[in-house]
């Protein structure tokens, strides 16, 4: 997508953290389909009881949401 910047939101509450990452890369041109990367990453994020989305429009983002721990650790 030919991005020079990545951009990462951090975001918690008391029960999970979230990350959104972004970039200035050229937004896709259609529906960003789950690959190899992708559904790797998922399967390790929902392993953990956390959410992963996947965002193709207006640009593409990536959020992935995992519970904290008891003792307040990711």
């Amino acid at each position: 997508a030919e991005a020079t910047k990545l951009y990462a939101e951090f975001t918690e509450n008391e029960e999970a953290a979230s990350v959104t990452v972004t970039n200035n890369g050229i937004p896709p041109t259609e529906e960003i389909s789950e690959g190899g990367g992708l559904s790797s990453l998922r399967s390790r994020v929902e392993r953990f009881g956390g959410e992963m989305l996947v965002q193709s429009f207006p640009e593409f983002s990536l959020t992935v949401t995992v519970p904290k721990r008891k003792e307040g650790l990711l």
